[in-house]
């Protein structure tokens, strides 16, 4: 007597693609309804269920009916750990909205973004192999089905007298017919064939589904390509940029059709809204494909989402373990004593008012700007409006100087046990952002104005980077008591105010689409901003989507385009990775490690710093600041890793590179502090 296996893979809803609690109602459907058929073992596959309520309540209805379970556990760490990446697309491709934005006209590029959180939560064709697997092994002929297909007797009859009158089929295919109605099992219409089947492997067959290709996108119809299977997927075209060379298929046309089952209902009842977008006369089966994308999308992020809280320690965040000083405590002693020596010099200085009148509000003249309108690359240009530290115009170099002071001034305190540097740090703190007298307003509407216009310049949130490191001295001023509970209330409630000021200005938005390195400050500083300001969910999508920005960032070679194509295309690209290594201690917080990013030809931040490296020489601005730049270049490469000799600490003499002016290192030489 011939026998059978039949395989169900219950894998997670993905709304608006599937309705929440569809699988449980499937199997609930299929146990009650599907009779057993003579020689035919069913059995359960439960592909990475990420609800532990909705898979101990599956796998006890199913162990309840006697049925065994072959169980594929979702690994959530190594779904947390996988980057969204547009790498391999085409440029044009990776400018387009991050993997929570609806899928719009390209759904594929989507799916391209997703695949690797698509194959840690779904792997659909890794289950199916199990499947087979196992099946092969047990039974005659082995049936790979989805998880809401159902068999009639009559559909399972005509399947079996269909293999038994073509004993030399290594394969049958099952036609799907679509059931309106949970209450009713009979099938409406007649069979679709423009619908993927179900596949029954003869035990003979060698043939595997193949585990590179993702849900939604060819996984099933690849290998009934490779069999010879007609249908429209004859004409369907993988993407240019996901092009694999196939499997063999040693069976070739050695299928029969046979049987058919039934496709219980699946969606929700509000899939068109949610892809809103699609015009109506696209068909549903489009409609489907496109939610496919937009599921993945969502409960991955929801998943993460949900993986951060649970591990979040408000008390570890922006907490640095230090150091002993080993070897350089001269050079650390210098750098304190030139912090200690800066004469303080706040907002309400400035000899210049803002347009508010209000000597608090933050002031800076756009760089780029000449009365003029003398423009290179595009962008207004006037060596005019540089803040000079001995003009006392503006407020840019006024800001950077005291975070530089402040930050500096606590790391020294804590390497050196000096108390009298945490108290400069906590005064000259206190005095920019607490103090009525002397604070600067929450606000960044007057950052890099330009003559004659009063509309906000979002480009100016790129003078306010080194806000971002403020929350980690705060940090160690409060541990050391240089700080109050009231005070640090204050300096928290500082930042909401600034974080919600910026929101509402639309500064915010605006510059979190810039595309270069203004977009990869902004996300450093909104962060930082809204992780101190209690803003952690909003700060965990910047981070987790930051790899998009990578990757839209990196060509070639792991170049940096939209900086290689200014001016000075050597600052630009070096002050990015500065921008770059910020963001990935900011992920640190968070447990994302941008710096293992690596893309499909292997853009990484390590090879876009070895580019710049090794091809110093060739970039136009380099000339001009040889010695300059080797420094830069060599204290990169300190922090990044790539200099063995790296030792703990980094003193950074700089102003105005985009780093911190103590960069401790991890061990190792790792650049970044968890």
């Amino acid at each position: 007597m011939t026998s059978f296996a039949m395989y169900r893979i219950i894998g997670n809803s993905l709304p608006p693609r599937h309705a929440l609690g569809e699988n449980l109602r499937a199997v609930e459907h299929v146990l009650k309804h599907e009779p057993a058929f003579p020689g035919c073992r069913r059995n359960w596959v439960v592909n990475r269920l990420v609800n532990p309520r909705e898979k101990a309540t599956i796998t006890q209805l199913i162990a309840s009916a006697g049925e065994p379970i072959i169980d594929i556990p979702f690994d959530a760490r190594r779904h947390y750990d996988a980057f969204l990446d547009v790498t391999g697309l085409p440029m044009a491709g990776r400018a387009r909205g991050d993997a929570d934005i609806a899928a719009k006209e390209k759904p594929l590029e989507l799916e391209w973004m997703l695949r690797h959180k698509s194959q840690c939560l779904i792997n659909i064709n890794h289950a199916r192999n199990r499947a087979l697997e196992l099946g092969r092994a047990a039974a005659d002929w082995t049936l790979v089905l989805d998880g809401g297909v159902i068999f009639t007797i009559e559909g399972w009859e005509d399947f079996v007298s269909g293999i038994e009158r073509n004993p030399e089929a290594r394969f049958a295919l099952l036609g799907l017919r679509r059931s309106a109605d949970w209450n009713a099992i009979e099938p409406v219409g007649e069979l679709n064939d423009r619908e993927e089947p179900q596949i029954a492997f003869h035990r003979q067959t060698t043939e595997l589904f193949d585990e590179r290709l993702r849900y939604g996108n060819r996984n099933k119809v690849d290998l009934l390509k490779r069999l010879g299977v007609e249908g429209p997927w004859q004409t369907w075209r993988s993407a240019s940029w996901d092009r694999i060379d196939p499997l063999p298929a040693p069976n070739k046309n050695k299928f029969i059709s046979a049987g058919f089952l039934i496709r219980l209902p699946s969606g929700e009842p509000q899939l068109d809204s949610l892809v809103a977008h699609v015009p109506d006369e696209i068909p549903n089966r489009f409609k489907r494909f496109m939610g496919r994308f937009v599921g993945v999308a969502q409960r991955s992020a929801n998943i993460d989402l949900g993986i951060a809280r649970q591990r979040r320690r408000h008390h570890k965040e922006f907490v640095m373990p230090l150091p002993p000083v080993q070897g350089d405590g001269g050079s650390l002693e210098t750098l304190a004593n030139s912090l200690l020596g800066l004469p303080p010099r706040f907002v309400t200085d400035k000899l210049n008012l803002p347009p508010s009148g209000d000597r608090h509000d933050y002031l800076s003249r756009a760089p780029y700007w000449s009365d003029a309108g003398e423009r290179f690359d595009g962008v207004p240009q006037d060596t005019r409006s540089v803040d000079d530290p001995a003009s006392g115009y503006f407020d840019k170099v006024s800001l950077r100087r005291a975070t530089r002071a402040i930050y500096g001034l606590s790391l020294c305190g804590k390497l050196m046990g000096r108390r009298d540097m945490f108290m400069a740090a906590a005064d000259l703190l206190s005095r920019w952002l607490l103090d009525p007298a002397t604070r600067m307003n929450p606000n960044a509407n007057y950052a890099q104005v330009i003559p004659g216009r009063s509309k906000i310049n979002h480009i100016g949130l790129v003078e306010f980077w080194s806000l971002s490191l403020l929350p980690y001295a705060i940090a160690l001023l409060g541990s050391e008591g240089a700080l109050s509970a009231t005070q640090i209330a204050g300096l928290r409630q500082w930042y909401v105010q600034f974080f919600l000021s910026c929101e509402a200005s639309g500064s915010m938005a605006k510059g979190l689409l810039q595309s270069n390195n203004v977009g990869t400050w902004v996300t450093v500083l909104f962060t930082a901003v809204g992780l101190f300001a209690g803003e952690f969910d909003r700060s965990f999508t910047l981070i987790r989507n930051a790899s998009l920005r990578l990757g839209r960032q990196l060509g070639p070679f792991s170049i940096q385009p939209l900086e290689v194509e200014r001016t000075n295309p050597l600052h630009y690209s070096l002050f990015n990775l500065c921008a770059w290594w910020s963001l990935s201690r900011v992920g640190g917080e968070f447990g994302i490690q941008l710096q293992s990013f690596k893309g499909r030809d292997g853009e990484s931040l390590t090879n876009a710093l070895l580019f710049c490296a090794d091809n110093r020489a060739r970039f136009s601005d380099y000339a001009d600041n040889a010695d300059g730049f080797d420094r830069w270049i060599t204290l990169l490469c300190r922090i990044y890793g790539l200099d063995a000799s790296a030792g703990p600490l980094v003193i950074v003499e700089e102003e105005d590179l985009g780093l911190p002016p103590l960069v401790v290192l991890q061990h190792g030489g790792r650049a970044g502090v968890v």
